[in-house]
């Protein structure tokens, strides 16, 4: 098998995958190459519609790919505070505790 091109390199890593299922075999690994390439399109490379667009920032998927999103930062922004929680709910506790006798 010659390998020309990243789409038969893709294709080539499959055959282990995919020969398993017979008759159906390049069927399968075609819909896997395309599902593949209209992914690095979109997500990658921030096409849509076949339009790429003229300012990659903001309109691909990499953070997505990577796995971040602005709730994963909400914990590191406190950690600097994690000291003082017990402290905190030690005066808390004791100050429930005064008005709970009142």
């Amino acid at each position: 098998m010659d390998i020309e091109t990243d789409e038969d390199a893709l294709r080539a890593s499959l055959y282990p995958i995919t020969k398993h299922f017979g008759a159906s075999q390049n069927e399968i690994t075609e819909l896997i190459v395309k599902l593949s390439l209209t992914q690095q399109d979109l997500l990658v490379f921030g096409k849509v519609d076949g339009q790429v667009p003229e300012d990659i920032v903001k309109r691909n998927g990499i953070a997505y790919i990577e796995g971040w999103d602005s709730f994963a930062e909400i914990g590191t922004s406190f950690e600097r505070f994690y000291f003082y929680f017990p402290i905190l709910f030690f005066f808390i506790f004791i100050i429930l505790s005064l008005f709970s006798n009142l």
